[in-house]
């Protein structure tokens, strides 16, 4: 008897399920997307224990005749294609007739639909891929709401390698968040777990629907995008200069206002930034990408993540040079101030007054242009039993000095990021940081998905000094930061800070113990409150940081990267030639 076997119906739906819907943020994406196609102009996305619970998705659509509300949740069973021609040229998001079959099979689905010249909408109810109650008139607008409750019931398995409650929301605020920024024309409701997440005002406008996802401070800070060649018309956004996020999270492509990824034009509009981002800091834009259906390809994916296009080169150099252009005509060169008299350091540098704790906490003023440097001056003392001379600062950044006979260059930066991070720890490992209440609360606007992950982690926040409380829809009120915070410049951008830490706290793996688990955060905290390069210390701080330093010893950054080079007198002979 042969071994190959044709596969039951119910298994293969099951497999096909697995395809299409792999987590709670696929299905709203696929229902969001059946509401676009539909021509809806207000879509409102309810969620409820993560999605696993219940998912429901309203609109006020074409709807669905009462004849068709059968075939809606048959495999391979669609209104938006029928001929081999259609394939070619898809201008609809849905075109395979699989999402509400392959849903259905895996949930119990309701689904309530009326069509315009209908007198009444009707209802169907379907478990497992099988219709359990039969078709029935109900009082409804005309529209469609689908509601999914009991997501992966039968199939455990896959319900098992899900993330956590909150990481999973997070997943569904994305998917939203991302198509609303595609579609500004479509008014977005998202509503999770009671709580409305995000609401924008569907008027077409790129920039309203990006204020309604990031807020108005967010907003403030973009430049439009606009051009076009005979292949393609690039709209949309992309930050000003020196507006960027630490991650990639804030970028948006589309394609015909579908959400697409594609890595060659996200590295196009990335590369256009060239020499104006920090390290590991990324562009923010939503692009949406016009073309001819016939010359984009949408059906190379499972789904429907990626596509292909017809002129890819033309298109990607479109993008980078539409959003090149775009950030030349911003720069404008700043005049130069004339440095006024002042018997303060043009770099001043003051103490918070933690010296008495053993630890250096420096706040700073903005910069100014320097001054000539001053000739380097020989300290010898003695501290901790660790005898040292300090010569001076070279560019504001590094230290020389001389010890038991080497030249030492030491980072300041990087050395001090050592000292906090092993404080840090200690800290944490005794309970929490020593925070400080702020006299005057400080609200933070963020992004439907970013409270989630901030307010997420909210305690282990609160363990690093940050008090956060809710303040309505996605705004937080932080009430206390950590000392080491305090006066440092990442006091001014205390939002990124904590973003960043939340979303390090998120990504830990929890394993190891809690110095492993905050590991991660701690580096994050560490860099953000360590002296930085480019300020000038003081003498008696840039001791400080040698002798606390030296108490330590370890010869890295808790990013791996050197402190110190050592020169010994062998070395400082070869490089003069002396025998």
């Amino acid at each position: 008897m042969g071994k190959i076997k044709v596969l039951p119906d119910q298994l293969i739906n099951l497999i096909a399920a697995g395809e299409v819907v792999d987590r709670p943020a696929s299905v709203v994406k696929e229902l969001v997307e059946n509401s676009l196609d539909a021509f809806a102009s207000r879509i409102i996305i309810e969620t409820f224990g993560a999605g696993r619970d219940l998912i429901r998705v309203s609109d006020n659509g074409t709807g669905i005749a009462r004849d068709d509300l059968n075939l809606a949740l048959r495999r391979h069973a669609t209104s938006k294609l029928s001929s081999l021609d259609q394939l070619w040229r898809i201008q609809t998001f849905g075109f395979r007739g699989e999402a509400l079959a392959s849903i259905a099979e895996i949930a119990k689905v309701e689904l309530i639909s009326k069509v315009a010249e209908a007198e009444t909408g009707y209802a169907l109810t379907a478990e497992g891929g099988k219709i359990v109650e039969p078709i029935k008139p109900v009082g409804t607008a005309v529209g469609t709401r689908i509601s999914v409750e009991d997501l992966f019931y039968n199939t455990p398995a896959r319900a098992k390698y899900l993330k956590s409650q909150s990481g999973e929301n997070r997943q569904i605020i994305k998917v939203v968040q991302d198509l609303a920024l595609a579609n500004p024309q479509v008014a977005f409701t998202l509503i999770v777990e009671g709580q409305t997440r995000l609401k924008t005002p569907g008027t077409g406008d790129p920039f309203g629907a990006a204020a309604a996802v990031f807020g108005l401070e967010f907003a403030a800070k973009l430049i439009e995008i606009n051009a076009e060649n005979a292949f393609a018309k690039v709209t949309g956004w992309v930050g000003e200069i020196g507006h960027y996020a630490s991650s990639r999270s804030q970028q948006v492509l589309s394609v015909n206002r579908r959400v697409f990824q594609h890595p060659p034009f996200v590295y196009a509009v990335e590369n256009a930034h060239k020499g104006l981002l920090p390290a590991r800091r990324y562009p923010v834009f939503a692009i949406n990408i016009a073309i001819d259906a016939a010359a984009v390809d949408v059906n190379v994916h499972p789904a429907k993540l990626e596509v292909k296009f017809q002129h890819e080169a033309e298109i990607r150099s479109l993008l980078y040079h539409a959003v090149k252009e775009a950030l030349e005509k911003q720069r404008r060169p700043e005049p130069v101030k004339k440095p006024q008299s002042s018997s303060v350091t043009t770099s001043e540098v003051l103490l918070t007054g933690r010296a008495e704790q053993g630890t250096l906490s420096v706040a700073y003023s903005r910069p100014e242009p320097r001054s000539a440097p001053e000739p380097l001056a020989v300290v010898r003392e003695v501290i901790t039993d660790q005898q040292f001379s300090y010569f001076g600062q070279l560019d504001d950044t590094y230290l020389i000095w001389e010890h038991q006979g080497d030249l030492i260059l030491m980072d300041q930066h990087a050395a001090h990021e050592r000292i906090l991070f092993e404080e840090i720890l200690a800290a944490l490992s005794k309970g929490e940081l020593s925070q400080q209440e702020l006299l005057f609360p400080q609200t933070l606007h963020l992004a439907a998905s970013e409270v989630e992950t901030v307010w997420g982690r909210r305690e282990e926040l609160a363990r690093f000094g940050f008090t956060l409380e809710e303040f309505g829809g996605n705004c937080l009120l932080l009430r206390a930061l950590p000392v080491l915070l305090a006066g440092t410049p990442a006091e001014s951008d205390l939002r990124a800070t904590i973003i960043e830490l939340a979303t390090a706290l998120e990504a830990s793996p929890g394993q190891g113990g809690a110095q492993d688990y905050y590991w991660p955060a701690a580096q994050i905290a560490a860099c953000h409150g360590a002296i930085r390069a480019g300020q000038k210390l003081a003498a008696h701080q840039a001791k400080k940081l040698i002798a606390d330093w030296l108490t330590l010893g370890i010869p890295t950054c808790p990013h791996g990267r050197p402190i110190i080079r050592r020169f010994n007198r062998e070395e400082l002979a070869k490089l003069f030639l002396r025998s």
